[in-house]
């Protein structure tokens, strides 16, 4: 027999901020079951006789993957008794994954479900830190998706999917192992003293309370079931571990009232600094120091946003272009980890990428190419000639690498002089060698 299950809010701690709705379905209850029993503001339910509780589930279970289902099965016994209540802490629109699960579920069975909102926590720290929810553009995270975030990393790239430009609420740092997975993902945005308000129930004076500390100190603070964090936007110029701030300083340089030089820069103008970059990120490789590769991995990314905007302003393309073209490539090249092609080995990835590429718009049907004319024209010779050509495994004395050394000094300097490429001429040499 189809039943009515009602689900409510209990507000954010407040007896007072509980709906008018809300009550009325309380008093009307013939069953109460508690998500928990452990919240402030409750306590007119606790020994009620209606009123059950799921706090042995939190004791009893490991994971909330394994008790949220055990919750659900709790509910769906009592409502196929009869009309119930199921109540939550705060809002049960607002981060209860308990409240998803259940309405699909009790659908399903053909019972009917009733869903009363109600003031959240979101609510009350908006009152406490005078954020506006919408106007501000805050954002909103659950603490256990950050720190699943920090449990994937490397291979998460480094990047945290927020703007440091907007505010952003944290929510569910229960607990300090939590709190200190919250630290270390927000410091790959925010700055170490970056100060931020932490919030949570002042049992003492029966009120929500803040107490503002720098980010780096999270995980030294005693946090709760009821602990937000709320971290204030940056200013601008410190928002320099965001990837898109440097588009926007790009586009500062170039606009008007922005740098003299940049604004005169040309694609054709900064044509020889994307090479020179790469040369120097090469460099840094080679001497093994991480803090120049980091570095000039960054000038050699300015360049890349120097062309993009460049373009932007002509109106050929914008940096979204540029993104799109190099994540829809990779993505469409390794369907081995974004698809259902599978590769065991190197080889035959490389196979898998050429077989996708011959298949994409404008490459198909096209003649095979030299190997040699398919390298950058403005790749050096000698460095086209070698992936080409390989080595055939000879040597060189020391005398003849020296006396060769001089020659080709000579002729170099030579067709300086002259005005003459010998980047052109080696290439030309090369293609008549080839036929």
């Amino acid at each position: 027999m189809p039943h009515t299950l009602s689900i409510v809010g209990l507000g954010p701690g407040d007896p007072s901020l509980r709906s008018i709705a809300a009550q009325k379905a309380l008093n009307d209850a013939s069953r109460i079951i508690l998500r928990t029993g452990i919240h402030p503001g409750i306590e007119d339910q606790i020994g009620d006789r209606r009123v059950v509780t799921c706090d042995d589930l939190y004791e009893a279970l490991p994971t909330f993957k394994a008790l949220y289902p055990a919750i659900v099965d709790r509910v769906l016994g009592y409502l196929n008794q009869g009309d119930c209540v199921y109540a939550v802490p705060g809002n049960p629109v607002a981060g209860e994954l308990t409240v998803i699960q259940l309405r699909s579920a009790a659908v399903a069975a053909g019972h009917a479900v009733v869903v009363i909102p109600g003031a959240g926590g979101l609510d009350v720290i908006a009152a406490a830190t005078g954020l506006d929810l919408m106007a501000d553009g805050v954002q909103t995270l659950d603490a256990l998706d950050l720190r699943e975030w920090t449990e994937r990393a490397p291979f998460n790239g480094g990047l945290l999917d927020i703007n440091p430009l907007r505010p952003l609420i944290v929510t569910q740092v229960y607990k300090r192992s939590v709190a200190s997975a919250v630290k270390l993902a927000l410091g790959n945005a925010y700055p170490d003293e970056h100060q931020i308000s932490v919030i949570g129930w002042d049992g003492a004076a029966n009120i929500t309370a803040a107490q503002l500390i720098p980010l780096h100190e999270l995980d030294r603070i005693r946090v709760d079931h009821l602990t937000s964090i709320v971290v204030p936007p940056v200013e601008w110029q410190r928002n320099t571990r965001s990837p898109f701030e440097l588009f926007r300083i790009t586009s500062r340089l170039r606009d008007e009232g922005g740098c003299p030089w940049d604004r005169e820069q040309t694609h054709a103008s900064i044509r020889a600094k994307v090479v020179e970059e790469a040369y120097e990120v090469v460099d840094a490789i080679d001497t093994g120091s991480a803090a120049d590769l980091a570095e000039e991995l960054g000038d050699l990314l300015l360049q890349a946003a120097l062309h993009a905007q460049i373009a932007d302003e002509a109106g050929e393309f914008t940096i979204a272009d540029v993104f799109e073209a190099v994540s829809g490539k990779l993505i469409r090249r390794h369907p081995h980890v974004f698809g259902d092609a599978v590769a065991e080995n190197a080889h035959a990835v490389i196979k898998t990428w050429e077989a996708v590429k011959s298949t994409e718009p404008g490459k198909q049907d096209r003649p095979k190419r030299d190997p040699y004319r398919k390298l950058p024209r403005a790749m050096p010779v000698q460095q086209k000639i070698a992936l080409v050509e390989g080595s055939d495994g000879s040597t060189l004395t020391e005398t003849e690498a020296g006396q060769l050394a001089r020659d080709v000094s000579a002729g170099l300097l030579r067709f300086a002089r002259a005005g003459i490429d010998p980047n052109d001429l080696l290439d030309a040499a090369y293609r008549i060698i080839r036929g």
